[in-house]
């Protein structure tokens, strides 16, 4: 009897909703607290924090050969335009603790919440953009993600993980990777609220 394997990207979905969910809510209540542009730019600094360093050590064992558009990606580089636009210094807490990234699994593990950070990021915009709160045009890029090219990215992203990662081994070890960065991402924002 032939079993059907799951793709890597239907399982990561279904394996990590509960932490994703979790995050995202701590995420969203931090949001919430947004009342002035230096609660904005806190904000932005947490992402940095935490998406930065990991962003790093991702592209250590993430290259062209494994996702050709690597290098358009990994807009967390955005960040740290989108604090100077809005006046913001430039000191920045480091997550004390982030996850393990020492082979390509638990780097796709850990991009795999960074680039869907680009899906989540078109409701945070639209959130920020309800407040009564005077974010530049510019101010936004990091949670404006591809903007319309959004969707067609994500999709390449887990086209990707999909045509790459098949074995039940490489598909649990980015699942794990992925969970331990919602979970870690979770616990730093909790730890700095505004």
């Amino acid at each position: 009897m032939n079993t059907i394997q799951i793709s890597c990207s239907k399982k990561l979905k279904h394996e990590t909703k509960e932490v994703h969910t979790d995050a995202e809510r701590s995420i969203i209540e931090t949001l919430s607290k947004i009342n002035s542009i230096e609660d904005y730019i806190k904000f932005l600094k947490l992402f940095y924090g935490f998406f930065n360093p990991l962003d790093i050590l991702a592209r250590r064992y993430i290259d062209e050969n494994v996702l050709k558009d690597i290098s358009i990606r990994g807009n967390t580089k955005c960040i740290m335009n989108d604090i100077e636009t809005s006046a913001g210094d430039k000191i920045i807490l480091l997550a004390p603790s982030i996850p393990h990234v020492t082979n390509v699994l638990q780097a796709f593990g850990v991009m795999y919440v960074i680039e869907g950070s680009t899906l989540g990021g078109q409701i945070i915009t639209k959130m920020l953009r309800h407040k009564d709160i005077k974010i530049a045009n510019n101010g936004l890029t990091f949670f404006e993600g591809y903007k319309e090219n959004t969707p067609m990215m994500w999709e390449n992203f887990t086209a990707c993980l999909d045509d790459n990662f098949q074995t039940d081994e490489q598909i649990n070890q980015i699942v794990l990777s992925a969970k331990e960065t919602f979970i870690k991402m979770k616990e730093w924002i909790i730890s700095n609220h505004l």
